[in-house]
Parts: C-alpha cells; sequence; structure tokens
C-alpha cells in the first residue's frame, strides 16, 4: 500500500478519521497514539477551536501543522 498524496512511498497506516493511506511524512499521532493525516488534525483543532476556543492537549498555535497545497486541492 502506498501514501495518499506521496504516491511513490511506501504507506506506515491509515488515518483513523478520513481512511487516507499515509506515509512517515503525512503521518501525525493522536493523544492515543493513534494515526491520523495532518488534514484531519488541522481540521480536528479548528473544530475544538470553534467550539470551545480550546487547543488539543499538548497543541500550541506554533504547532498547527502547516497542509501543502496538495492537501487542499483534494
Amino acid at each position: 500500500m502506498f501514501c495518499t498524496i506521496h504516491s511513490d512511498t511506501e504507506a506506515v497506516g491509515v488515518c483513523v478519521s478520513c481512511g487516507d493511506a499515509l506515509c512517515e511524512e503525512c503521518v501525525a499521532a493522536t493523544n492515543d497514539d493513534q494515526l491520523i493525516c495532518r488534514m484531519c488534525e488541522l481540521l480536528y483543532t479548528v473544530i475544538l477551536l470553534d467550539a470551545w476556543g480550546v487547543l488539543p492537549e499538548g497543541s500550541s498555535a506554533d504547532e498547527l501543522p502547516d497542509p501543502d497545497v496538495e492537501d487542499l486541492e483534494r
């Protein structure tokens, strides 16, 4: 299985939220060590900020992922 974004790179797992195959570069870990892609992590962060005005535990605004333009075009 190959990464959804980097089609020439072997995937290490799939995102628990969207099901995309992820390589090492695309993976982020949730607090419970499940794999999640950077785009879903960003969406989760935005939802928390909008709903509660807080960042996920262990996050700061400086650590928010900077998604690739390719991610936004999907």
